[in-house]
């Protein structure tokens, strides 16, 4: 898909090179959606209202509103249900057709089952990437000798740098899990069917594992993060695609915008289920495309 991808970074900033100021959450939602539609089969344009519909799904219904809250579900139910229809009818070498056409235990997989697994992929595209790009960026604003190292070499530094990203931003902030048994965990005695959560960020900062674990440090040797999951059949299975999307996005914003700066303050989402910015205004040079 890198090919694909670097297209869409590449008409992403041709949009707003011109500009001379953009809002970088927008940029990497952008990236999201396209890509994640690309990547279910739906239209391009249901990928970019995704991303926005969770963004308030993903907020606290006392932030955005109880109608707000259901009205977006709403919508991503619709859009999901007209999927489903669509990939029976025709179905195309995608994911959501895959999934339209397949059978469980013998069966033809239900319509909710279908539901269920076309919320998951989705919003799975989105969070992660968006949070990357975006936040990766207020990282590289932050730390400007760490910008110019990378900058000045970044076929080598970059895929340093975006693990390092990952793991300090955590961009899923926690994940519930249900114990199948009775253990004790760090003296934490956990019994079976108990609720457990699990905090990626804080493990991403285990002292144990890392030296400086609160540091920027794009050259760090280590790579096994948990910003994806800790390994085993939850892992994210979309942890390539996300990590080639901020490779491109980050690549084509510091080459083709050189000068690219926060232009104000940055705000959060209001959401403590993923850890990304809700805004994050820049400015630069005007760039013809």
């Amino acid at each position: 898909m890198l090919p694909d991808l670097q297209r869409l970074a590449t008409g992403i900033v041709d949009e707003v090179a011109n500009a001379g100021q953009c809002d970088v959450v927008e940029l990497a939602g952008r990236m999201a959606g396209y890509t994640a539609a690309a990547l279910l089969g739906i239209p391009r344009e249901h990928g970019h209202r995704l991303h926005e519909l969770f963004m308030i799904t993903h907020s606290s219904p006392d932030v955005v509103g109880e109608e707000a809250f259901h009205s977006a579900f709403a919508e991503m139910a619709a859009m999901g249900f007209e999927a489903l229809a669509a990939k029976r009818a025709d179905p195309a070498d995608d994911v959501l057709s895959a999934y339209a056409q397949m059978k469980v235990d013998g069966r033809p997989i239900t319509d909710i089952e279908f539901f269920g697994n076309f919320i998951l992929l989705a919003d799975g595209s989105l969070d992660t990437s968006r949070n990357l790009i975006s936040a990766g960026m207020k990282l590289l604003f932050d730390h400007p000798g760490v910008r110019r190292r990378l900058a000045d070499d970044l076929d080598a530094l970059l895929p340093g740098a975006i693990e390092e990203m990952l793991r300090l931003l955590s961009p899923v902030v926690y994940i519930r899990r249900l114990a199948t048994e009775d253990t004790v965990l760090a003296g934490q005695r956990i019994a079976k069917g108990d609720r457990v959560v699990i905090c990626y960020g804080s493990g991403n900062r285990d002292e144990r594992v890392y030296d400086d674990p609160e540091e920027f440090d794009i050259d760090r040797k280590r790579g096994d993060h948990m910003a994806f999951g800790g390994g085993g059949p939850h892992f994210c299975v979309g942890s390539h695609v996300g990590r080639a999307e901020g490779m491109v996005m980050i690549r084509e914003l510091l080459t083709r915008l050189p000068d690219i700066a926060q232009a104000g303050p940055e705000t959060w989402a209001a959401t403590s289920l993923t850890s990304g910015l809700a805004s994050l205004p820049v400015r630069y040079t005007p760039q013809s495309t």
